[in-house]
């Protein structure tokens, strides 16, 4: 199992990075590997997938309408990671955890011949756009990757910060996951619907 999380600020977000931290220190405890962080290298995956991989890809920034998610001023589909894994001929299983507007649009329905399996957490609908809150600071979620300025509160988006209480509560049982009733209140208060999807 191996992990690569993506938060990009961009000009006028504030959350995406302290989202991947929190991601980071999930995945970290869990000693899953992480490959690089904060960035896109596909010369990096292409060197560290092996067969019968799975992958988890998380990202936390700006998208467009289409679904096309923004990484260093590249915007980047899931046709394009999925065929970009596809090619290297290997049989690989991916869940893709993306937080951003319009992230139902993210879906590929597309099959390919490598891939056996892709699941979608995503944070909402296609026509929703995907909010930033305010929350308490709490030492316990940096351990290992810490803040680089400890304050008493933090942004972080709200789809990433509650996901994040599921994982360290079911690891990764995606069906707990899924049917827990925080989305149901999140979608009722901030009019951001979760979205999970199998292909």
């Amino acid at each position: 199992m191996k992990s690569i999380l993506i938060g990009d600020n961009s000009k006028d977000l504030y959350g995406c990075h302290n989202d991947v931290i929190l991601l980071y220190n999930f995945f970290f405890e869990l000693n899953i590997p992480l490959f690089f962080f904060n960035d896109i290298n596909f010369e990096k995956i292409k060197k560290n997938i092996k067969n019968k991989s799975l992958i988890i890809f998380y990202f936390s920034g700006h998208s467009l309408k289409n679904g096309t998610i923004l990484i260093n001023n590249n915007y980047y589909s899931s046709f394009y990671i999925l065929n970009f894994l596809n090619n290297l001929k290997m049989n690989i299983n991916i869940i893709f955890i993306i937080d951003s507007c319009y992230s139902e649009n993210f879906i590929c329905t597309q099959k390919f011949h490598y891939i056996n399996n892709v699941k979608y957490l995503l944070s909402c609908m296609k026509n929703q756009t995907s909010k930033e809150i305010l929350v308490e600071y709490n030492s316990n979620n940096y351990k290992y990757f810490k803040i680089k300025e400890p304050t008493t509160h933090l942004v972080h988006s709200i789809f990433s910060f509650y996901l994040c209480k599921l994982l360290y509560k079911y690891k990764l049982d995606i069906n707990k996951i899924v049917k827990h009733p925080y989305w149901n209140i999140i979608n009722e208060k901030y009019q951001q619907k979760f979205i999970y999807k199998e292909i």
